[in-house]
């Protein structure tokens, strides 16, 4: 629902993003824990999804990058229907044709402060450049949803998790993998950004601290020289930590408010914030106007916690 969203999007507006639509692999050491992820793999097959399994010399048809590796591998699972992408491309030209064509005023480098609710709704939202006033209220601030749904007496459960993920410039094209994937034993996970490679990994609770070290990095740069040894200078890879929003069931907070009417949240995808961007916003958007959205979504409804 979500990608067929995105693609839709991406071709009304003509949105060019390093799309590649070759699908992803997820790649195996052993026998008997690729049969196991074959068979949670099966959710998505029932669902639409093309999934097939791949020798290593299939592996190595698909995508030449895995020369290497191959002889550490048992095979790997192609999601055939998987895409990858550059999110801060798709969300660049996606913002300037909401402000061009579409007369969507932006305003960055503004802090939200606070929610002012009356008799049962939100009447303004204070920042530190002033009040904003709405009809309706859409909260979609990551990390920092529950701290601004608090101020609306509501307590939601979304928690920052702490990720990794280096970027590095492409030495050798041939080398470097045009398939995005993930490595089931490490979890880390690659995309390619034309001339750039992105790898990520990790998911650790540490408050809201976004500080790091070189040593944090290691699993990624270990796996990054052993599947794609030429790949690039890993010595010159660009640095940086995420905290992802994450709810403690897994899905993402998409709904109104019993609370507060026109209070709604739009939050706590944690790592899929992208993937589940555009399907998420249709759906919201079908909510705040009364309809009914294409797909079931009380999983996705407002989940209050108490402390």
């Amino acid at each position: 629902y979500s990608q067929a969203e995105m693609d839709r999007v991406a071709e009304e507006e003509g949105i060019e993003y390093q799309h590649v639509g070759n699908g992803a692999v997820y790649l195996y050491r052993d026998e008997k824990e690729l049969e196991l992820g074959l068979a949670k793999m099966q959710l998505l097959a029932d669902h639409g999804q093309q999934v097939r399994r791949l020798s290593t010399d299939e592996l190595v048809l698909l995508d030449p990058a895995f020369t290497a590796a191959a002889p550490r591998l048992t095979g790997a699972i192609h999601g055939v229907t998987d895409a990858s992408g550059n999110s801060e491309e798709f969300t660049k030209q996606l913002a300037a044709v909401c402000r061009d064509r579409l007369g969507v005023k932006i305003d960055c480098s503004v802090t939200a402060q606070r929610l002012v609710t009356t008799h049962g709704r939100v009447t303004s939202l204070v920042t530190d450049q002033g009040d904003y006033r709405a009809d309706t209220f859409v909260v979609a601030l990551g990390i920092h949803s529950a701290a601004l749904a608090r101020t609306a007496g509501l307590y939601i459960p979304v928690y920052p998790a702490k990720g990794y993920s280096l970027t590095v410039d492409v030495a050798d094209p041939k080398a470097a993998p045009t398939v995005g994937g993930v490595d089931e034993k490490t979890l880390v996970a690659w995309s390619r950004f034309g001339d750039t490679l992105r790898m990520s990994s990790t998911a650790e609770f540490a408050g809201y601290n976004r500080s790091f070290t070189g040593g944090d990095f290691d699993n990624i740069f270990a796996l990054a020289r052993e599947l794609f040894p030429g790949a690039a200078d890993w010595d010159r890879a660009r640095l940086r930590s995420c905290m992802r929003p994450m709810t403690p069931d897994g899905p993402p907070i998409v709904g109104g408010s019993k609370k507060q009417a026109n209070l709604y949240f739009n939050t706590g995808h944690g790592h899929m914030g992208w993937t589940m961007a555009c399907g998420s916003s249709r759906a919201m958007a079908d909510i705040i106007e009364g309809r009914t959205p294409p797909i079931d979504m009380s999983a996705f409804s407002v989940r209050p916690w108490r402390r």
